[in-house]
Formats: structure tokens, sequence, C-alpha cells
């Protein structure tokens, strides 16, 4: 059973959340849409999938094509916001912080390479993101999936973004009011200060 009534306890269990999200396909945190700010100052957001987390230091691993316009708009702003909702728990998580970005050649860069899928190794094969098709792309012209040695170049392609969480807003549509909370995080990723705030 949840609990709405303690502010340590809703902290320590929504990182818990998170941790089983990055884990488990199904889980509604598992995809999180994820702000950014372009070089014209325009907001843009998408869904990234959530690849780990780290509760002591408050931070959340995404991968990404370093060919894309989101890892350029965080080389120049690493400064994000990110949402979660959970329906069946009736929480949204709105994050905000920094990101680092490790790209190709960088220890967890390697180590995250190593442990996707082909499938998975795959997704950075194509071509630079944003850019114009002819037709859909399809693996079935060489009998339906592609090979370890296919994939293996496009490591170059390959970028983790590690995003530091400054401050985390909670809240839970839940009768006969919702309840709504913030958790603030210091240089050291420790809680240093929490409170109630009206929803």
């Amino acid at each position: 059973m949840l609990n709405t009534s303690d502010l340590k306890i809703i902290e320590s269990e929504t990182w818990s959340f998170l941790q089983e999200a990055a884990e488990r396909s199904a889980d509604a945190f598992r995809y999180i849409t994820f702000a950014t700010v372009d070089e014209v100052n325009q907001p843009q957001v998408r869904i990234l999938v959530l690849r780990g987390v780290d509760t002591l230091q408050r931070v959340l691993e995404f991968y990404t094509d370093t060919r894309s316009p989101k890892w350029h708009e965080l080389t120049e702003n690493p400064s994000v916001a990110a949402l979660g909702y959970d329906p069946n728990r009736r929480i949204q998580l709105r994050l905000d912080g920094k990101v680092d970005l490790l790209g190709p050649g960088t220890p967890l860069n390697i180590e995250a390479w190593r442990q996707l899928s082909v499938w998975g190794r795959n997704t950075y094969s194509g071509g630079k993101p944003g850019e114009l098709m002819e037709e859909a792309r399809s693996w079935s012209m060489e009998g339906g999936s592609p090979s370890l040695e296919h994939v293996k170049k496009d490591e170059r392609n390959f970028g983790v973004i590690r995003f530091h969480v400054r401050r985390l807003d909670w809240l839970i549509l839940m009768q006969p009011t919702n309840r709504r909370a913030i958790f603030f995080y210091d240089v050291v990723d420790r809680p240093f200060g929490m409170s109630w705030v009206n929803p």
C-alpha cells in the first residue's frame, strides 16, 4: 500500500519505483517525457526509455544517438526537465536537474553498449535522427534481423545521458484531495529540503 502521509517514506518509495521501472519494460515510469531547449530557445520534448537509476546519487540514465538534436542541445545547455506518470498508482513525477553526457569510448558508455542486445544496438545503425527518408526502413531484405557484425561499427553513434536530479515534484491524484510534495537535493545528492505544497 502506498504511503501518502510521510515525506521521507514517499521520497524513498519514489526512487524505488524508478529503480524498478528501469528493470521492467512494462512499468509506466519506464517511459519518461524528457525536455530540452534548442538553439532558438524553444522547448523540445520526447519520450526516453529509463535505462538505469542510481538511488544514492539521485541519477537517471538514458541512451540516445549522439547525432540526434537532443545530444547537441544538451551539449549547449545541460539543464533539463522530465515527467513521468503512472496511471495505476496515479502518481505524477516532475524532475529538474542537469545532465552529464558520456560519449563513445568512455568507460560507462562502453559497458552500457556491451549490455545492449543486437536489436538494441541496431537502433544506432541508421541515418542521422530527424533526416528525411524516401521509405520506411526494414530489415526484411536482410533476413529479418541485423547481425552483430552489422551493428558493431555503430557504437560510435551511441551516447549515455546521466540526469542528476536536483528537484523532485511528487503528485498523487486521490480522494478526497490530491497531495503534492517537493524534494530538493544538494550537491552531494542528499535531500536537504522536503515540503508539502498545494496541488
